[in-house]
């Protein structure tokens, strides 16, 4: 069997967000981004908020509370607000959920 060139596959509709680890373990030399399908998108609820740039949620759709997320992330004109609600990726992160790639519902 030759080897040849490899056909590209279409990328499914999704969204991308920064791996902002790359950037600050290179010192901003190296960028990286992620592309997850918009299946993966999480419905969730703004529960608190903080006066830092921060909030948590409840990923309405796994039933989990205190997913972390960074109001940087936020979408332009975004309220939050408890009672808020967004999709957004969830990630796993050592120190719990995080909401990436936030949308207004």
């Amino acid at each position: 069997m030759p080897w040849g060139p490899a056909a590209s596959l279409p990328k499914s509709a999704g969204s991308t967000y920064a791996s902002e680890h790359a950037a600050s373990i290179t010192g901003g030399r190296q960028a990286a981004a992620f592309h997850v399908t918009h299946a993966a998108r999480h419905r969730l609820v703004v529960t608190q908020t903080g006066t830092k740039g921060f909030f948590f949620a409840k990923d309405l759709d796994l039933d989990r509370d205190h997913v972390f997320g960074f109001v940087k992330h936020l979408p332009l004109g975004f309220d939050v607000r408890v009672g808020a609600t967004f999709t957004a990726l969830v990630i796993g992160t050592p120190r719990g959920l995080q909401a990436r790639s936030i949308e207004s519902a």
